[in-house]
């Protein structure tokens, strides 16, 4: 099965929407957003329920902006799609972020989330 350019700009799009503060600061658009299965493995490799990550979020101060890239799709099964991308902070240029993985499940018509995981991407040394 291959995913077609619309649902790969879909996923791409729900994706960073969960970076964005008026989706994290929403139980309402998270609880959406995220399977009642979901689950994420922290970067301190603690492993976080559903409750646990939209409490978390909806508690941030709302300023952290994310510039996310590289975004690349592979269809694992029917209506089983792994998303990865990197991510960095807006006012963190020099410091490398993410490389993160999400594991998207279509239901219906809606797509939800059921997997994340970020990994610290190594630190890239200044250019002399």
């Amino acid at each position: 099965m291959n995913l077609t350019t619309s649902e790969a700009q879909l996923l791409i799009e729900l994706e960073t929407r969960l970076l964005r503060p008026e989706t994290r600061s929403s139980r309402q658009a998270l609880d959406r957003l995220l399977a009642d299965d979901f689950t994420e493995i922290g970067k301190s490799g603690r492993v976080y329920d559903k409750q646990t990550v939209i409490a978390g979020l909806v508690s941030e101060s709302g300023d952290l902006k994310f510039i996310a890239d590289n975004f690349e799709t592979r269809v694992l099964a029917r209506d089983l799609v792994l998303l990865t991308y990197q991510t960095s902070l807006e006012h963190e240029q020099k410091h490398p972020g993410a490389i993160r993985s999400s594991i998207w499940r279509r239901s219906g018509r809606d797509w939800q989330l059921v997997f994340h995981q970020g990994t610290p991407a190594p630190a890239i040394p200044p250019l002399e």
